[in-house]
């Protein structure tokens, strides 16, 4: 069941806190930040009804505080993780995440600063940019440090993400150019 709800409008701090939600329940239910993403979209209004405007209460908690009250808000409002992941997929999970060397919490930091360098390029809310970020390939790249996406910058990042939703043409296709 898709929600069609109204995006919050949200700060640079919310973005960031916002990323870190994203992630812990990711890593929680064994998935993908893009497949919690949907559920905290598409299936419910928890981002843009919750998270966003609770940042205030909920940044001063601990992380295993906000996983288990984000999880029970999950389940009231019916969310299930639609896209569970099967044995060979958490294998391949739990491969990528030991392979990577970056730390976790450094590739939320990296996914919030691409998402607020997208916004700024593209002259969009951070909000919008969290759509079209949460729903890209460049984002299973970097979480999974595929060609240690992570470790390039976040303008880089913005561009790649700008060229894969066919906003910007490769530098080589740019006019003018051999």
């Amino acid at each position: 069941m898709k929600c069609e709800r109204k995006r919050t409008a949200m700060t640079q701090k919310q973005s960031f806190f916002a990323v870190f939600c994203i992630e812990a329940v990711a890593d929680e239910l064994n998935t993908t930040g893009d497949q919690v993403y949907k559920m905290l979209t598409d299936e419910s209004d928890i981002l843009d009804n919750y998270i966003v405007p609770c940042y205030d209460v909920l940044h001063t908690q601990g992380k295993e505080y906000i996983v288990e009250d984000l999880k029970g808000m999950m389940e009231k409002r019916g969310v299930q993780n639609q896209s569970p992941v099967n044995d060979e997929q958490a294998f391949w999970l739990r491969q990528c995440a030991q392979r990577m060397i970056a730390n976790r919490t450094l590739v939320g930091n990296k996914c919030a600063d691409v998402i607020k360098a997208y916004a700024a390029f593209e002259k969009i809310p951070l909000r919008e940019a969290f759509d079209v970020f949460y729903r890209s390939y460049l984002y299973l790249e970097i979480r999974h440090g595929v060609s240690d996406m992570h470790c390039r910058s976040d303008g880089y990042l913005a561009e790649e993400l700008q060229m894969e939703v066919g906003r910007k043409q490769p530098l080589k296709q740019r006019k003018g150019n051999p």
